[in-house]
């Protein structure tokens, strides 16, 4: 039964977080404002993609090969890699992959799952790279559409890889980019979890050994090594302050 001799709650009162009613309605309405400026509802559309991977129950695997590029922009896409992104990160063999990746851009269909998902994140991470106005003059369409649709692919791209349960390098290479990427986009404690999950699958695939003292080859070591570093340093920023990530990801703008 409630007190009538209780007093009526006021505007100035502050509540269990230290935020009076009257400021939190002024802290609401600044965001809104914020939020109607620029590609909001790109932003929110990125948002909501992210909302159930990469835990999407229910869902089947999706067919994303008509959400390739045409083969002469997959290859525009590929050298803004190589220039902007690779130098960074070298998480990627290029002499490898590319063989790979010119063989997938004349006929998508037949890139294997692995494969088709680190395509799209780097279609993603590489579109990131760019300004708006080369975005436009590259795919012929503003940029905040190109990563909405890029966002997409990449997460049905890793479910379709297999990624909670996969033991596949490839894989694993697609969603340390997927994450580097998604710096500024998602809430700081989902990136946390999603780094979580790819440390243990690097741990599955025995990322933190030595590649020699498990009688592996020196290339197969180094790319090894490199993956898992590059994970270690991004976790351990991520633990520190998750504000120190938008350093990284300021990089590849």
């Amino acid at each position: 039964m409630s007190n009538k001799d209780e007093p009526a709650s006021s505007d100035t009162e502050p509540d269990v977080a230290g935020v009076t009613v009257s400021e939190g309605k002024e802290l609401r309405q600044c965001v809104c404002q914020k939020r109607d400026n620029g590609d909001h509802h790109v932003l929110n559309l990125i948002l909501n993609q992210s909302e159930g991977f990469p835990f999407m129950v229910g869902s089947s695997e999706s067919t994303i090969t008509h959400l390739h590029p045409p083969g002469v922009r997959i290859f525009q896409l590929w050298q803004v890699y190589i220039n902007n992104v690779n130098p960074l990160l070298k998480i990627t063999h290029i002499p490898t992959l590319q063989p790979k990746i010119v063989d997938a851009s004349v006929d998508s269909a037949q890139a294997s799952r692995p494969l088709e998902a680190l395509m799209f994140c780097i279609y993603l991470v590489a579109v990131k790279s760019m300004t708006d106005d080369e975005v436009t003059t590259t795919l012929g369409e503003p940029k905040a559409l190109s990563v909405a649709r890029f966002n997409e692919a990449c997460q049905h791209g890793l479910l379709n890889a297999g990624l909670i349960k996969s033991n596949n390098i490839m894989v694993l290479q697609a969603f340390v980019l997927y994450l580097l990427s998604e710096g500024r986009e998602v809430d700081t404690r989902t990136l946390s979890c999603w780094i979580g999950i790819a440390v243990r699958m690097a741990i599955h695939l025995r990322l933190h050994r030595d590649g020699y003292r498990l009688g592996l080859s020196p290339f197969e070591t180094e790319q090894r090594r490199r993956l898992w570093w590059q994970l270690v340093a991004l976790d351990k920023r991520i633990a520190f302050s998750p504000q120190l990530l938008t350093e990284l990801h300021s990089r590849l703008h």
